[in-house]
């Protein structure tokens, strides 16, 4: 049976807001950081297996179209996160037909995208961070 997959079933939050306006090839690049197991060899080859526990490092990078409303969503979010005391945001990507997603309870805008302008539409790409979980198309 053929699988489907449609950037409408994708949906992305973030403290609470729903995103959209998304570029037309790229919608959300996400990156883990660092390895969650790794090898280490002895001096006689004897092999240790360790695994990272910690909640992993997640960085996502968002594509949005220039015309999207949700650029000045996530200006005013940014911005209301450099004042001291303020609280971080919740960030999820849910894929509503696959089951993929990525959650991170305690998201950070890492920076403003630039305005650049040109005779097309451009695309602002803006960076959220934080420790959370990837979840793989059927895990639970």
């Amino acid at each position: 049976m053929p699988s489907t997959y449609s950037p409408n079933d994708v949906t992305v939050t973030l403290g609470g807001f729903l995103i959209d306006g998304f570029a037309p090839d790229d919608i959300v690049a996400t990156e883990a950081g660092g390895d969650t197991v790794k090898h280490v060899r002895g001096s006689t080859g004897h092999v240790a297996r360790v695994v990272d526990r910690a909640p992993q490092l997640i960085k996502c990078t968002l594509s949005l179209m220039q015309t999207s409303a949700a650029n000045t969503m996530l200006g005013l979010l940014h911005d209301a996160q450099r004042v001291p005391g303020s609280m971080p945001l919740a960030f999820a990507i849910k894929n509503l037909n696959g089951g993929e997603g990525v959650v991170i309870p305690s998201a950070s805008i890492m920076r403003k995208p630039g305005p650049d302008f040109g005779n097309d539409a451009k695309v602002r790409q803006w960076v959220i961070e934080g420790q959370g979980e990837i979840a793989s198309a059927g895990a639970p």
